[in-house]
């Protein structure tokens, strides 16, 4: 029961965070606000994020873990309602507090856990879950009579998760999970593996990022691709994306988690060969197979976080890597977004260099490497 509900969780938490963009233009036309208005809400949100990730030992160490995923759905829930309901843009911005506090416990929580008690398998489609959430936040919108029924209906799959969370505290294993005030009091050993850990995340999440958002405007101006096309291809890369997850964790189940690492960047280093080709095959199947690469390098960098530091600072470690998660998702989009304002062609140059930083830290990382 405790997997699906992790299942359901990371389902749960894509919705919100996948939906603004889809509802902006017209969010925008009833609160009389300008297109560039959205980036106003990013900041918020992602300082929320990070600072429920990098403290969310704290919390559980006082509420139980059971209690803390419990009141972090329920504040999702009630962040969604308000949102549905706003009277004005500044409460949208306020709410964008709400969720990072929340999705931000709930991730850092849930891969600690899976960390301690999931296998690869598990861990993979934990994260493959965000991904079909992701993937279904734009259809509710578009099925929705307006964008405040969407939120409504979002609001109603996440009651149903916070209700399901509150019936389930006691069931979840708290003795194995730092949630003791002695552990939480632990900090993580500022060894090389564990830097370059959270560095990898962030570089790895931005590759992730930079290649979901910028992909299309690349096919389409650069290799000159039909709209249609291009879209195609970007939801062949989220799709690729969340079937890597499903079917390379149980790879990694059985010949362990470093082979499929390695493997991985293999994968996305001829991938990114493919994208700087700039031929339209080859991009657009570099394009898709990145998805496939990529896919399985953050849970398992989550499932290995042990390796880096001692044992009783791991869950910590495992939020500081979230936030990582979350900065390096944000500013490498927004670095990709620069060069890409120069030439649409740097798509391929900033794809290749985080690529090229994926496959370093995997080597830092790996076993039999000389430890710090």
């Amino acid at each position: 029961m405790l997997f699906a509900l992790a299942l359901l969780a990371f389902f749960a938490i894509a919705l919100p965070d996948t939906m603004l963009g889809v509802v902006w233009p017209s969010m925008r036309v009833s609160f009389d606000q300008p297109l560039a208005a959205m980036t106003l809400v990013l900041p918020f949100g992602v300082a929320a994020t990070v600072l429920s990730t990098s403290s969310w030992t704290w919390v559980a160490a006082r509420l139980g873990l059971g209690r803390l995923l419990a009141a972090s759905v329920a504040l999702s829930t009630v962040a969604l309602a308000i949102c549905a309901l706003a009277p004005a843009y500044w409460v949208i911005v306020a709410c964008a507090v709400l969720f990072g506090l929340s999705s931000g416990a709930i991730d850092a929580a849930l891969n600690a856990y899976a960390a301690r008690n999931f296998g690869a398998r598990r861990i993979n489609l934990m994260h493959a879950a965000f991904g079909v959430g992701a993937a279904c936040s734009p259809l509710i919108v578009t099925a929705s009579a307006s964008w405040r029924w969407a939120y409504l209906i979002v609001m109603a799959i996440q009651g149903v998760a916070a209700v399901l969370f509150a019936v389930s505290t006691r069931r979840w294993r708290e003795t194995a999970i730092g949630t003791d005030v002695r552990v939480e009091r632990a900090r993580p050993r500022r060894s090389t593996r564990a830097v370059v850990g959270l560095l990898l995340v962030a570089v790895d999440t931005g590759l992730e990022s930079v290649a979901g958002l910028w992909a299309f405007v690349f096919l389409l101006e650069a290799v000159e691709l039909r709209p249609a096309t291009a879209a195609l291809v970007v939801s062949g890369y989220w799709a690729a994306l969340v079937a890597g997850r499903i079917l390379l964790g149980s790879v990694a189940e059985r010949a362990g988690a470093w082979p499929v690492l390695v493997g991985a960047t293999v994968v996305a280093g001829v991938a990114a060969a493919l994208i700087g080709s700039l031929g339209p095959i080859a991009a657009a199947a570099g394009v898709i197979l990145l998805g496939l690469a990529v896919a399985p390098i953050y849970p398992l960098l989550v499932l290995t976080t042990a390796e880096r530091t001692a044992a009783a600072s791991a869950d910590r470690l495992v939020g500081f890597q979230a936030a990582a998660s979350t900065l390096g998702s944000v500013t490498f989009v927004g670095i990709a977004g620069l060069v890409m304002g120069a030439d649409v062609r740097g798509f391929a140059v900033c794809v290749l260099a985080l690529t090229v930083l994926t496959i370093g830290g995997i080597w830092v990382l790996r076993p039999g490497a000389a430890r710090g």
